[in-house]
C-alpha cells in the first residue's frame, strides 16, 4: 500500500557544505555560478515563453554586500498577468486530467535535475537571499523532501485501497479527487527555494495549474527553479511584482476566476488576502491556505545542560538573521534558574556578530533588504519606549558591508502586554520570568499567533502537558525551528495562519474536491 511508502520515507540529510574540501570546491564554483545568473536580465514566464516584463525593471543588491548589484529584473504588466491566467485556464483541463502517477513521476523527474542543481541553487541562496552555506543546504534540502513526499502522498490520496469506502448493498461507490482549477502562489523570501517550491508541487501533483509570483526581494532562485520546472513540460507561469508593490498579486487574488490561493508570509498581508478571496468569490468559495508567522517561545522550566539550550536559543534566534517565521521571540524562564540562563545566553550571543555568510565560520549575515533593516530598528525602538531594556544589540552591526544586525536580547516587558506581540523579523527576542509551569503556558499562548514553541524540561509529567501550548508544532527539548517534511508536519492557527499542514498527506486535500460515484446495482 502506497501508505508504507510515506512512512519509510527518508528526509535528505542536511549537511555542512564547507566541512570537507570537495564540498568546498563545489560550493565555491555554484557561488560563481550563481552569481552569474543574478548578473543576468531576469524575465518573467508568461504561457510558454520567457519575456520582458512591461511594467519596468529593479536592481536588488547582495544582503552582505551593498555594492553587489543584481538584475535587472523585469516587473509584470497587469495586461502580461491576465495572459498568463487565461494561459493557465487553457491548459487546466488537460493538466487535471493527465493520469495522477504521471503527475507524481514529473515532480520526481525534477527532483533528480534539482540535485544536479544543488550547488548552483546554494549559491543563488547565499548570494540572493543571505544565507549561510549550512542555511542554504538546509532550505535546498526541504525543497528535495517538499517533492518526493508530495509526490507520494498524491499517490496515497488515489490508492483504491485507502479511499476504500463502508460497503452499501447493491452499490458500488467510490471517492474521486478532482483538481480545484487554476491557483495563485504567493510565496515568501525567506525560504526561496523550499517554501517556492513546496508551495507549487503540493497543488500541482493534484492537477492544478498554478500562477507562482516569488517575492521581489530575492526572486532570482524561484525564477531558476521554474525554468528547470517548464522545461520539464511541467505546467507553471511566473510573475513577478515591483519591489513595495502588491498589484499583481493583488489583481491575481481578486480575480473572478482564480480558484485558490496559497500564501506564505505576514499576518497582516494574509488577512488581507482571505478577506480579499472572500469578498471576489462569484463562482465558489476561493481556497485560502495561508501561512502568516509567528511570536515563537522557547519555555524552560529546568535543565539538565545549559549548552544544550543555549545551542537550541542560538539556532532558533539567529538561524537565517531570525527571519524565519518560526524564530524565537520569547525565552520563557522559570524565576529559580532564570539569571543562569540568562548569563549562558548573553555569554554566548555577546561574541557573535554577523558576517558575509560566504565566509565559512559565519554563523549569520545580514537581513534581506534596507527595508527589513530599518523595520527591525524601528520595531526594538518601539519595545523600548514600552519599557523593553536591551542587554545585548538593539541596534546595527558597525564595519559590516551589508545590512547587518547585532543579536539583540531584551528584558523588563511585561509578558502579557501587546509589544511582546510583535514579531520582529530578525535576531532579535525578549527574556521574561515565570514562576510555574503553569505561568509559563500563559505568557506562551498570550500572542495572537500559535506556530512554535519549545519546552525544555527533564519532567515526564510537564512533557505531557506540552499539549496546553497553544502552537501548532510543539517541540520538547529542541529548538523552535526547523520542521522537517513528513516527520513533523509544519502550520498554526489563530494569527498564524489556516493550520494546513505542509510536509503531510493531508495538506494535498486542500487542492482537491471530492466527488463521491455511487452506481445502483440492479
Amino acid at each position: 500500500m502506497n501508505q508504507n511508502r510515506l512512512k519509510n520515507f527518508k528526509n535528505e540529510p542536511i549537511i555542512n557544505p564547507w566541512e570537507k574540501p570537495e564540498r568546498v570546491k563545489l560550493l565555491s564554483a555554484g557561488i560563481e555560478e550563481a552569481r552569474k545568473i543574478l548578473r543576468q536580465p531576469q524575465k518573467v514566464l508568461i504561457g510558454e515563453k520567457w519575456v520582458d516584463g512591461e511594467a519596468g525593471h529593479f536592481f536588488n543588491v547582495n544582503p552582505n554586500n551593498r555594492e553587489e548589484q543584481y538584475g535587472p529584473f523585469t516587473i509584470s504588466s497587469l495586461a502580461q498577468a491576465e495572459k498568463s491566467l487565461a494561459y493557465a485556464q487553457n491548459i487546466q483541463l488537460g493538466w487535471g486530467a493527465k493520469p495522477y502517477k504521471e503527475r507524481a513521476e514529473l515532480l520526481r523527474k525534477i527532483t533528480k535535475e534539482l540535485h544536479k542543481q544543488k550547488w548552483t541553487i546554494l549559491g543563488l541562496l547565499m548570494l540572493e537571499a543571505g544565507k549561510t552555506g549550512l542555511e542554504a543546504y538546509a532550505d535546498w534540502a526541504e525543497g528535495i523532501d517538499f517533492l518526493e513526499y508530495y509526490a507520494f502522498s498524491c499517490e496515497l490520496i488515489n490508492d483504491p485501497e485507502f479511499l476504500e469506502l463502508t460497503p452499501l448493498p447493491h452499490h458500488a461507490t467510490k471517492m474521486h479527487p478532482k483538481p480545484i482549477g487554476i491557483g495563485v502562489s504567493l510565496p515568501p523570501f525567506n525560504f526561496p527555494f523550499a517554501i517556492f517550491t513546496g508551495m507549487w508541487a503540493a497543488p500541482t501533483v493534484m492537477g492544478n495549474v498554478l500562477i507562482v509570483k516569488p517575492s521581489p526581494r530575492d526572486p532570482a532562485t524561484g525564477m531558476f527553479v521554474a525554468k528547470i520546472i517548464h522545461n520539464l513540460g511541467i505546467p507553471i507561469q511566473l510573475v513577478l511584482d515591483g519591489p513595495h508593490s502588491n498589484q499583481i498579486g493583488e489583481f491575481l487574488v481578486k480575480h473572478p476566476e482564480m480558484a485558490l490561493i496559497t500564501f506564505t508570509g505576514s499576518h497582516r498581508a494574509g488577512w488581507e488576502i482571505n478577506k480579499m478571496a472572500a469578498l471576489t468569490s462569484e463562482k465558489w468559495l476561493k481556497r485560502v491556505v495561508a501561512e502568516m508567522g509567528g511570536c515563537d517561545f522557547i519555555a524552560v522550566h529546568d535543565i539538565e545542560n545549559i549548552n544544550t539550550l543555549v545551542d537550541a536559543v542560538q539556532n532558533s534566534a539567529l538561524g537565517f538573521q531570525g527571519q524565519k517565521c518560526s524564530a524565537l521571540s520569547r525565552l520563557i524562564v522559570k524565576e529559580d534558574i532564570y539569571d543562569t540562563v540568562k548569563k549562558a545566553v548573553l555569554d554566548r550571543l555577546g561574541k557573535i556578530a554577523p558576517k558575509n555568510v560566504t565566509e565559512p565560520d559565519a554563523v549569520y549575515g545580514g537581513v534581506i533588504d534596507q527595508q527589513a533593516f530599518d523595520d527591525i530598528l524601528k520595531q526594538c525602538a518601539v519595545i523600548q519606549n514600552a519599557g523593553a531594556r536591551f542587554l545585548l544589540g538593539g541596534k546595527a552591526a558597525p564595519h559590516f558591508s551589508g545590512w547587518g544586525i547585532l543579536p539583540s536580547v531584551h528584558e523588563g516587558l511585561n509578558p502579557f502586554q501587546k509589544e511582546t506581540g510583535i514579531e520582529i523579523f530578525g535576531p532579535v527576542f525578549g527574556i521574561y520570568e515565570a514562576k510555574n509551569f503553569d505561568e509559563m503556558v500563559k505568557i506562551a499562548n498570550s500572542t495572537p499567533y500559535a506556530l512554535t514553541g519549545a519546552l525544555f524540561t527533564t519532567k515526564p509529567e510537564l512533557k505531557k502537558r506540552a499539549v496546553e501550548f497553544s502552537s501548532g508544532n510543539t517541540y520538547i527539548n529542541r529548538k523552535c525551528t526547523g520542521a522537517f517534511v513528513g516527520a513533523e508536519p509544519f502550520g498554526g492557527w489563530y494569527g498564524s495562519g489556516t493550520d494546513d499542514k505542509a510536509g503531510h498527506w493531508s495538506h494535498l486535500l486542500r487542492f482537491i474536491h471530492w466527488q463521491t460515484i455511487s452506481e445502483k446495482i440492479l
